[in-house]
């Protein structure tokens, strides 16, 4: 089965390749992804080929280790810059990264300085941890708390981003951090297997098919959707001309939301784009080029999702229980019980009593 492996292990190089390459969505933030699938599939070829490759060429061992605890960091990244209005690099935040996968090596670099026959006879004799300056229990935690820690990040950064972003694009990233939920769950659980129950054929096996088929699943859908990589449509031929560059275009996108979240205009039952773009002091042209582009949607989908937010707080109050529906609905801004039990039931799947009940219960 490794012939399987090590294709994957290629199939993700050049699923990587394909990413980096690409011109859709935010590059940067495509790139974090192309990373990860990168440093993915070395490790899948590592494994795949380790007994040959290791013999033949001793410096690789454990090599693509380092490179494992900085996979859930780079999905923390990606998710983050796809959500985020800054288009601007974070440097900080790409430190931040780096920071589990240092800590491994600093708690494992005597092992990598070693000659490549010491190393051999590291592996052989099992003596490997003697090199490591932390107990060896120390490293699965620290993978496992890492893990955790920058998925929760990364589910936060999609929470909060359910308010502008469309649901086919939110649908993507979640995608993509449940793969990699997946993946983590898969190296604790043969962790698990191979030091506590001393299982090592299945936990081989257990580990790499699943790898193999999170890869192959990853490199389809990208190729049978295109848009699983893009965050926001591509440019019509109705902005083809316009002068603003992606700057311009994400800084009127950061204030358009901080306006929306502070002022809540949202509220006014006849809000127009000519409102919003008198407001922000740009076009009606320019505001809508900034929602198609940067946000995947319409002025109206962006302002129903703001009011349905706003509702879903009024129900949530104390008070909202005595409350009407109709009363919510007017007092969020809109202007019909109709369009209210629409939109309630398109952002958040259930109806206004349905959520109401679910609090209850809670």
């Amino acid at each position: 089965m490794s012939a399987i492996y090590e294709f994957s292990a290629y199939h993700g190089a050049f699923l990587a390749l394909v990413i980096i390459v690409s011109k859709f969505g935010r590059i940067s933030a495509n790139r974090y992804l192309a990373i990860a699938i990168l440093f993915f599939s070395f490790s899948l070829f590592e494994w795949s080929s380790y007994a040959g490759l290791i013999n033949r060429v001793p410096h690789l061992a454990l090599l693509s280790n380092p490179f494992l605890y900085t996979i859930a960091p780079l999905i923390w990244l990606y998710v983050r810059r796809h959500t985020k209005q800054e288009s601007q690099p974070e440097p900080t935040m790409a430190l931040i990264a780096l920071l589990p996968g240092s800590l491994y090596l600093l708690g494992t670099y005597e092992f990598y300085l070693l000659p490549g026959t010491e190393k051999l006879q590291a592996l052989n004799s099992g003596t490997i941890t003697n090199h490591f300056y932390f107990h060896e229990a120390i490293y699965p935690i620290l993978y496992v708390s890492s893990s955790i820690l920058f998925l929760i990040l990364a589910l936060r950064e999609l929470r909060q981003a359910t308010q502008y972003l469309k649901s086919d694009r939110l649908n993507s990233l979640r995608f993509i951090t449940f793969c990699y939920s997946i993946f983590a769950i898969i190296g604790f659980l043969d962790w698990f297997l191979t030091n506590v129950l001393a299982v090592t054929f299945a936990s081989y096996h257990l580990t790499m098919l699943p790898q193999t088929v999170l890869i192959q699943m990853a490199g389809y859908i990208a190729i049978i959707n295109p848009t699983f990589l893009e965050r926001h449509a591509n440019v019509s031929g109705k902005y083809s001309r316009s002068s603003m560059s992606s700057q311009q275009l994400a800084e009127i996108e950061t204030t358009l939301l901080k306006y929306l979240q502070e002022a809540k205009p949202f509220l006014e039952m006849d809000l127009s784009p000519a409102d919003i773009a008198d407001q922000l002091g740009i076009s009606k042209h320019q505001l809508s080029q900034v929602l198609s582009q940067r946000m995947g949607l319409s002025f109206y989908e962006l302002i129903n999702k703001y009011r349905i937010v706003e509702a879903q707080e009024m129900i949530k109050a104390e008070d909202g229980q005595s409350f009407k529906l109709i009363h919510i609905a007017f007092d969020s801004g809109f202007s019909n019980k109709t369009t209210f039990l629409r939109n309630f039931k398109k952002f958040t799947g259930l109806t206004p009593s349905q959520y109401r009940e679910s609090l209850q219960q809670a």
